[in-house]
């Protein structure tokens, strides 16, 4: 190629890019922000029970020693009971501060049913055993919450869109589409826990405590950018 060839192309190309350069960018469409959020009331469906064993001793040996079979025969007498799931938790052993000192035990066993009555009338055997409640409390199982969240999202969404639509009309506008939508949801802290009153070893069975379930709210929040363009 010829310098002067080579010239009048790279002249060309210069040229093509200023042309680009200076052709202005297509105007963006208008935009508005907006967020929604919609509750679900969800029906508690199952009941959780907090049970804590306490062994005291002189030595430690002998303190975990009592708590292990105190827990064992609140095991055996719950594997009995239909429906009912049962997983210890918190183990400790501890020197207490009374004079002289002694060692204190303590296992906690948790259980969980569907059946709230028949749930109830295992925690008043296991409290004749000697074991003390340390919670007792209705909660929206996992797959119940899963569904109410669904509900709840699909309800913020459609309130979305119906603010995007009043909201382009009151601007003279039309929706043209929605973008960057995110989704939020969110289970209310539960109610209606038992605390403990103190470890008193009990020796008869008693009447099983009580516990109504609330009614939990399930909210979820949306929020997304409306695309608009004039109205038809």
């Amino acid at each position: 190629m010829s310098v002067r060839l080579f010239l009048r192309a790279l002249a060309g190309c210069v040229l093509a890019t200023q042309a680009r350069a200076e052709t202005p960018p297509p105007p963006r469409p208008p935009m508005l922000h907006l967020s929604a959020s919609a509750t679900i009331r969800a029906a508690p469906d199952e009941l959780v029970a907090d049970l804590t064993g306490l062994g005291i001793a002189a030595d430690a040996v002998a303190a975990q020693r009592r708590v292990n079979e105190m827990m064992q025969r609140a095991l055996q007498v719950a594997r009995t009971v239909p429906g009912v799931s049962t997983v210890f938790r918190d183990y400790s052993a501890t020197l207490t501060e009374d004079h002289p000192p002694r060692w204190a035990a303590q296992q906690t066993l948790e259980l969980r049913g569907r059946d709230g009555d028949t749930l109830l009338e295992l925690v008043g055997r296991l409290q004749g055993l000697g074991l003390v409640i340390g919670g007792l409390t209705w909660q929206v199982s996992p797959e119940h919450a899963a569904t109410a969240r669904q509900e709840a999202v699909i309800a913020a969404l459609r309130t979305l869109r119906q603010n995007a639509a009043a909201d382009a009309e009151a601007l003279g506008l039309a929706v043209d589409g929605l973008q960057d939508v995110r989704v939020g949801s969110g289970l209310m802290p539960l109610a209606g826990r038992v605390q403990p009153r103190g470890m008193v070893a009990m020796a008869a069975a008693m009447p099983p405590p009580n516990a109504t379930p609330e009614a939990q709210d399930v909210t979820a929040e949306v929020n997304g950018d409306v695309v608009l363009k004039p109205a038809p």
